[in-house]
């Protein structure tokens, strides 16, 4: 069964240590690998003012080998890499990330229909969260819309 692979494009925003949010425009392109035992997801953004990449990002998700938890595998053009665990809740994919000295950044990714809405969240004690990332994209209606 072919699955949608049209990508995803929008205006973003992050909110990051230094003031001010920052604006890029991006594309997300979602695609089901390995008989769909994978979710293969490549990310582009680029800068609202300037238009230079300013994250490019490879990741895959897998079903952990326990069969009742994910794990989300990520990889970055600045060479940093990680895999989190994830999990299914309410719809919605999550995954956490250890900062340093304790705190927490927890994504979050809800697909309905044609809408990809993604929230990054970031704590300094686990209990009080603060929202640092939002996008809400929108599939594009042909395969060409790209941040290439």
């Amino acid at each position: 069964m072919r699955r949608d692979i049209r990508p995803f494009v929008s205006l973003c925003w992050i909110q990051q240590r230094s003031p001010g949010v920052q604006k890029f425009l991006s594309s997300e392109v979602a695609e089901f690998k390995a008989g769909g035992r994978i979710l293969v997801i490549t990310g582009k953004h680029l800068s609202s003012a300037t238009g230079e990449v300013v994250h490019d990002a490879f990741a895959i998700i897998s079903r952990a080998a326990d069969g009742s938890s994910y794990r989300f595998m990520s990889l970055l053009a600045s060479g940093q890499s990680g895999e989190y665990a994830g999990r299914l809740e309410n719809g919605a994919f999550i995954w956490e990330i250890d900062a340093p000295k304790g705190e927490r950044i927890r994504y979050t990714i809800r697909v309905v229909d044609d809408e990809w809405r993604e929230t990054g969240q970031y704590s300094a004690d686990g209990a009080q969260w603060r929202e640092i990332f939002g996008m809400t994209l929108k599939r594009v209606k042909n395969d060409t819309a790209h941040c290439d």
